[in-house]
This record gives structure tokens, sequence and C-alpha cells, in this order.
């Protein structure tokens, strides 16, 4: 435990951990001390044994190239794995060679035994039948792949912990990998903590729940770091604004390309495309390149962290849809005092201010349902291999949005069941909209500028009347 206490102090912000199944997942989750905008790899649930040291290959190949694209350095790969599980994938010590993979420090904790298996079904310090592992050298080992300076530790002294540390990260920046064997003290183990579902309140969808009186957000808020001459020139173009909302140029997600692109980047492209006029343009978005780095890290997160794992990997970033609707990247200008219609949101949406503060009166316990919310007509097929879909034109959006009408138009009530609350989105705040969910949101004294992946139409409730018996509904009633 000591270990990965001393551990934590040596990595950044934008450090990458890969974490094995076993005793080995347990001391580094119980010990590590995580910082905002580290990246933590694992097979979770699936007890994948060798999972960490692919994992780790993959991560420090990202980001060597995004570090030759952009100029910046390699960030820090933590891969973490015990001496049963790292044996199952040694073979791919070439690959990370032949790949030329940086900076990957690899922790190898040695206990001579499978220690969950053991622990779990026999109980600790007993020698279960099937459970013992013998293990190689492991510093010898990495030296014969051209991996040298690894270390041997068995203390838990925290300044000769730290000297280890540091000469491992030296040597695996300098020659692109190293190794530290930790070999753990047999009459320690660690505890799985397991929950009971009282006390697992993520089982309840977010739209179910409210915010406290302090409007805080299930998920991090984000680092904007717009520079302050882009955010002065930004609030004053807004400021001349007259309810209304200006829309830059869309960036279709029809590539696949939702993190092929740092957001920072694509950000200042939609500004570029908005009508600011020459007094108010932003030639310099972020005030430094830390800024930047910083967005970017931070913006991956917000989609991690907010979007359900099924619909990221299985329709936005395999597909670049959600609920059978194209899906955008786009900035909004919206002016003081202008407001939304009430809607029902037909796909998912991530919306985010980035100058300004947004409210919304949302309706919380019920939502609409997600097959009547889906697009009547297929997409435009793509002319090209390397598309999902064609960039859907004005009259396809116009179609998709009148069929929702449609549906909408035959909407007499919606029910007793849920409540209205009125709540802010401050910046940098995360707002998720799922399919289905329903609210109208509006600004007060000051405009707003957001970025929003979002389909591009919302299924405007006509007629208010329909949320007669909601409770809180008197927002919309006369």
């Amino acid at each position: 435990a000591v270990f990965f206490d001393v551990m934590g102090q040596y990595l950044e912000t934008d450090s990458v951990v890969c974490a094995d199944i076993g005793d080995n997942a347990l001391w580094l989750a119980s010990s590590l001390a995580a910082k905002r905008g580290q990246r933590f790899l694992s097979s979770e649930h699936l007890g994948i044994m060798g999972y960490s040291i692919n994992s780790g290959i993959a991560a420090s190949l990202s980001a060597l190239h995004k570090a030759n694209r952009t100029g910046g350095s390699v960030p820090k790969t933590l891969v973490v794995a015990g001496d049963g599980g790292i044996q199952m994938s040694l073979n791919e010590l070439a690959t990370m060679k032949d790949h030329g993979a940086k900076n990957v420090l690899v922790v190898v904790v040695v206990n001579a035994r499978l220690g969950r298996v053991q622990n779990e079904a026999w109980g600790p310090r007993v020698r279960a039948d099937g459970c013992h592992v013998g293990s190689p050298d492991f510093v010898k080992l990495f030296d014969a792949y051209s991996y040298p300076n690894g270390s041997t530790l068995s203390t838990s002294d925290p300044r000769i912990i730290a000297e280890t540390i540091e000469s491992g990260w030296h040597s695996a920046k300098q020659n692109g990998c190293c190794v530290i064997e930790l070999h753990q003290d047999e009459n320690v183990h660690p505890v799985m903590h397991k929950l009971t579902i009282k006390h697992r309140p993520s089982l309840v969808p977010w739209e179910y729940r409210n915010r406290n009186p302090g409007n805080e957000s299930m998920f991090p808020a984000i680092s904007i770091g717009l520079s302050p001459v882009a955010r002065s020139n930004i609030k004053s173009w807004l400021g001349g604004l007259e309810k209304v909302v200006v829309l830059s140029s869309p960036m279709w997600l029809n590539r696949g390309d939702l993190f092929s692109e740092p957001p920072s980047e694509i950000l200042e492209m939609l500004l570029a495309s908005l009508p600011m006029g020459r007094d108010n343009e932003t030639d310099q978005c972020f005030a430094t390149s830390e800024d930047r780095d910083r967005f970017d890290s931070q913006y991956f997160a917000a989609f991690l962290n907010a979007l359900p794992d099924d619909i990221l990997a299985k329709e936005v970033n395999a597909k670049g849809t959600s609920n059978s609707h194209p899906l955008k990247l786009q900035v909004f200008a919206c002016s003081k005092e202008f407001q939304f219609k009430l809607h029902a949101h037909p796909s998912v949406e991530l919306v985010i201010p980035l100058v300004g503060e947004l409210w919304e009166r949302r309706l919380i316990g019920a939502t609409m349902s997600a097959e009547h919310l889906k697009r009547s007509e297929d997409l435009p097929s793509p002319s090209t291999v390397d598309k999902f879909y064609e960039d859907p034109s004005d009259g396809e959006m116009a179609r998709a949005k009148e069929s929702l009408q449609s549906t909408m138009s035959t909407i007499t009530s919606l029910g007793t069941e849920g409540r209205f609350v009125d709540r802010s989105q401050r910046e940098g705040q995360v707002l998720y909209n799922s399919v289905g969910s329903i609210h109208q949101s509006y600004t007060k004294e000051n405009g707003c500028l957001l970025l929003a992946l979002w389909s591009g139409i919302h299924a405007d409730i006509v007629d208010c009347g329909c949320c007669q018996g909601i409770e809180g509904a008197s927002l919309f009633l006369p």
C-alpha cells in the first residue's frame, strides 16, 4: 500500500494507469490517489489476466502518436500486474519493442500465488491447491528484451520506494520501458470491499434524481481555459445578440472520428465559422498550450463519463448516430433572455457552456419512448467507404423535423409522473440529455456560448397544456 501511495506522487494529470486482475489491482485501487485528467484502463468484471501489458502498449503508442503530431512530450503509462497475470502476456514485450512504445513503467507484484483465487476460495495465508505461481527473474527478463535498469523492491520505506520509482521512470523515459519487481509481504493481503444494492445509488438513472440546491452535477465540470481576449470578444458579441440563437457550421460524426481530432482544434474550427465580425475574432482561443491540453483531456473524459458505454460504443463511435439520428458537434450562441421550446430529445445530447450560464426546466422522473422519437427515413447512403452516411442536407433535416413534429402533435398529455425543476448549468458543467428526456433551456440576463453534441433537431412539445398534472408544471402554464 505504501508503494502505490508514493507512486501517485510521480504521476501527472495526463498519465495512463493500466490495471490487471487480482490482488495487484486491489492494492492499486485502494492506495493510488487519482488525479483529475488521468485515464485508468481495466478489464473490470471480465477478469482478463494479462490485460494490463496489452492495454499499456496501446495507451503508450496512442500517446506517442499524439506527441509526434503536436510536438509535445509522451505522457507516462503505468502498467500494474501480478506475477500470474503478466506471465500470460510476456510475449507482448516483443510487440512493445517492435513498435517503439515510450515511457512505460511496469510494476509486477510478486506474491507467488493467484491471490484473488486463493483469498476468495480458500482464505488468506492458505497454500491452496492450484494457486501457487512460480516466477522468473523479471528484471533479467526485461533486460533480455533490451529494457535495462529494472529494480527489485521488498521494503515499505518511503524513501527507498521513492528513489526506486524515480529511477524506474527515468529509465522508462530513456529506454522506452522499465520494470519494478515488487515483492508482497506474505503476511499481508488486500481486502476486497463489496457493495450491496442499497449502497449503489448509481443504479438509479440520473434523470430520476435531482441535484442539490447548489446545482452540483454528477459529472465533473471541465476547465474551459479560453484566453482572456477570446473570452472578452465572445462575451461582447453575445451581448449584442437579440433573442436569437446563432449556430456554427456543423461537424457531422459520420467518419467515426469522435476521438481522432483534439477537441480544442474542433472548437476553434467551429468558432471560426460564427459571424462574430472582425472586432470579435478569436485568433488564439486558448490562453496556453497547457490550457489546450487540459481542455482536450477533460472533454474526452466528459464523454466517457456521461455517455453510457453501450451507446458510446455501439452508436456514437461506431455509427455516428443515436436512436437512428445522425450526430454532430456544433457551437450554439444564445442571446440573453432567449428560451428554446419545451422539447424531448430524439437522440442523446451532451452540452457544455463555454461562456456564460445556461438554465433549464427539466422533467425528472419521466421520459418519452425512444421508439416514438426515431428517424422516419434512412440516412443518406455514403458515397465513399470512409463514411457512415453523407452529411444530411437541410431538406432531409427539415423532413426529419416535420416527421417528429407530426408525432408530437398527437400528444395531449404527458401524464402525471415526475416533476419539473428549474436549475442552472454553469460554465464547464456537463449536461447529459438521454433519449426521451424532456426539458426547456433558456438564458437570463446574459447570453451563453455552448458546445453541443446533438442530432440537429428537437421534438418540440406543441402545447404545454399536456404538462397539466405534473408537479412544477406551473413553470410553463399560465
